[in-house]
């Protein structure tokens, strides 16, 4: 089957990623491809056996759903859903790494899910990297886990409040 350009982005993110929501999957393509079509592109796509769709959800031939990845797409997005250079799974403590531009300068952000109970740990992690250019985004799931982080680069917090994500530094 041949492939458009915004085809070809869609099959590599489910096939990064596993699966991803359809509004999360048209908003990255539309980083990209300002007038794009989106539900044609997607159900050729069915149609042609590349990917499925099930309950919101795009998937590609052998994905899953992994709730830390949604999540850490849903907080990319709203950091800066038009300016994305490019996204990868993060390596160890890190979810998701992306790059914007930011001041004239290439940024990195790295999403970072904190579970209770594992704070130091993250914190040891955190030491040895780089701190220029850099921003670290950690995933609460309570305000209070807030204090148990001393982060050596920039930094902000975020919980999920009420359905909705706040942000804090």
């Amino acid at each position: 089957m041949l492939l458009s350009k915004p085809q070809k982005d869609l099959l590599e993110i489910l096939q990064q990623y596993g699966a991803v929501r359809e509004d999360q999957a048209e908003k990255l393509l539309r980083q990209r491809y300002a007038e794009l079509h989106f539900e044609p592109i997607v159900y050729q796509m069915i149609s042609g056996g590349l990917i499925r769709k099930e309950n919101g959800f795009l998937f590609d031939q052998d994905g899953s759903i992994q709730t830390d990845i949604i999540s850490a797409i849903d907080i990319m997005l709203l950091l800066d859903p038009r300016a994305i250079e490019h996204m990868q799974k993060g390596a160890y403590p890190f979810t998701l790494t992306f790059f914007k531009q930011r001041q004239d300068k290439l940024w990195r952000y790295d999403i970072c899910i904190a579970f209770p109970g594992k704070e130091a740990l993250l914190c040891a992690a955190l030491e040895q990297i780089g701190h220029k250019y850099r921003m670290i985004v950690i995933v609460l799931e309570s305000p209070e886990q807030q204090n148990r982080f001393v982060i050596p680069c920039e930094h902000c917090f975020v919980w999920k409040e009420n359905g909705k994500y706040k942000f804090y530094k």
